[in-house]
């Protein structure tokens, strides 16, 4: 079945909610695209037009040439301002070096024209001389990131490992001891100090142990069978989706085979845990310790020592 449209389409791209789309058609099948595309999804799409032969996407401002090619420009938003991170700010000098490392890095990375480019240095300029950073601060971060992308370039199959180290940061300390880091290959990434609320206060709402993900063990209220499992979303959900056997599983089908029951309060939290390789481990490990239980309703066809790649790996490094 042809897809409608399908030829007016030259350019479809897409950054999380918003769309940039090249079309051929006129006017009329552009809106008529655009309520079909509407008619067949839930979500709600807007269209916007371009103003002559220029639209805005995310911060770039494309214009459609008199050649068919493209021409880019960085766009602002009115409401933006230009202030960052002070220079005399008491954060570490890698987080006040973040901002001026995105615009450069967009700045090299966009095709801008001659005009374009020295009017958007000079923006920068700007923005650091608003935030009290001299322009030979700017510029020796410019020289560095060029002459990164130019080492890549040259030597793109040597990949650089770095290593990194947490520690909060300390002005009198800092630059003493990146320099001994330095000696052995690591970079230090400057945590937040605690606050006296954070020692004092615990502000995160804690959750309750069923609304938790992990390992649960459920036994069956009118015999001794049990069911072991995991999940990376609610117990509490879980279980109910168990009791519904949807989607189908080993204790959904002994409950619905046997006309069985059980309880909320049956369900038994062994393991809290929300790493889904760490889960799979621990169910596996907690299934193989019951396997020998004539009770137990998982499948062990699935969790043999001699056909589980994962207990493979661990036993070839023993």
């Amino acid at each position: 079945m042809k897809l409608p449209y399908k030829d007016n389409i030259i350019m479809w791209k897409r950054y999380v909610d918003d769309i940039f789309c090249v079309w051929t058609g006129t006017d009329k099948d552009l809106d008529e695209f655009f309520k079909m595309i509407n008619s067949k999804f839930k979500i709600k799409f807007t269209l916007e037009h371009p103003t002559s032969n220029t639209i805005n996407f995310l911060d770039l401002k494309v214009t459609l040439n008199n050649n068919n090619d493209f021409s880019f420009d960085i766009y602002r938003k009115p409401t933006q301002t230009n202030t960052i991170i002070p220079y005399h700010s008491y954060h570490s000098p890698s987080i006040k070096r973040a901002a001026f490392n995105f615009l450069i890095h967009r700045l090299l990375n966009i095709p801008l024209s001659a005009e374009d480019y020295q009017k958007e240095i000079n923006m920068i300029y700007q923005i650091g001389n608003d935030n009290q950073y001299t322009r030979e601060y700017i510029d020796q971060i410019l020289t560095s990131i060029k002459r990164k992308q130019l080492l890549k370039k040259i030597y793109p199959h040597i990949a650089i490992r770095k290593h990194f180290i947490s520690i909060p940061y300390y002005e009198d300390l800092h630059q003493h001891t990146q320099q001994i880091m330095n000696k052995y290959d690591y970079t230090i990434m400057n945590s937040r100090h605690r606050t006296l609320e954070n020692l004092l206060l615990n502000n995160k709402n804690k959750k309750k142990p069923e609304e938790q993900s992990g390992v649960y063990n459920i036994n069956c209220s009118d015999c001794p069978a049990f069911y072991i499992g995991m999940t990376t979303r609610n117990m509490k959900k879980r279980f109910n989706e168990h009791q519904k056997n949807q989607p189908r599983s080993a204790l959904g089908n002994h409950l619905n085979e046997s006309n069985h029951n059980t309880k909320f309060e049956n369900l038994k939290i062994l393991h809290k845990e929300s790493n889904y390789y760490k889960l799979t481990l621990l169910e596996q490990h907690e299934i193989l310790k019951n396997k020998d239980s004539q009770h137990l309703l998982n499948e062990m066809s699935d969790f043999t020592i001699r056909d589980n790649s994962i207990f493979k790996l661990i036993n070839s490094r023993q």
